[in-house]
């Protein structure tokens, strides 16, 4: 995949997630309060309330907007067994992670590297809700230099 479809679906994905804050703050005007997202455990179990995933799962049916609706969860520190880890990413010219590479060889656009790091797929990294959308982040272990800002590029 070059570098122009990475960059449009990171961009599809941000403003999806942009939109879904927008309307979640108007929702936040008209009654007072924030609305809820929807938690997935470890476990698999699950609490529901009306935030990023019914929302998002109302706007469209696009591969985008089903991302933003599944779940989020953190990975904690699993055994790495059959996991993949990032040891490259790829920018934006704005400095944003849009791809990543694993040690495998793989190339992930950025829903995609989210989808696998969902499935726990990916070892090290979490998933977090901010902005109206799901982040990806390594998990915060105190290293610097393995921070996915700080991997080198490919």
């Amino acid at each position: 995949m070059d570098q122009k479809n990475f960059e449009e679906i990171y961009a599809a994905y941000k403003a999806a997630g942009e939109q879904q804050a927008m309307q979640d703050a108007q929702s936040r005007g008209s009654s007072g309060a924030a609305p809820q997202a929807q938690m997935t455990g470890l476990g698999g179990e699950s609490a529901t309330g009306q935030g990023i995933g019914a929302a998002a799962a109302e706007l469209s049916t696009s591969p985008v907007t089903r991302l933003m609706a599944a779940p989020s969860t953190s990975l904690g520190r699993e055994m790495t067994a059959g996991k993949e880890q990032i040891v490259a990413v790829r920018k934006n010219e704005d400095g944003d992670l849009i791809a990543f590479k694993t040690n495998t060889g793989r190339e992930l656009d950025y829903v995609t590297a989210l989808e696998d790091a969902k499935a726990g797929r990916l070892a090290h990294v979490d998933v977090f809700h901010k902005y109206g959308r799901d982040i990806l982040r390594s998990e915060p272990d105190g290293i610097k230099e393995n921070n996915l800002d700080n991997l080198p590029p490919f």
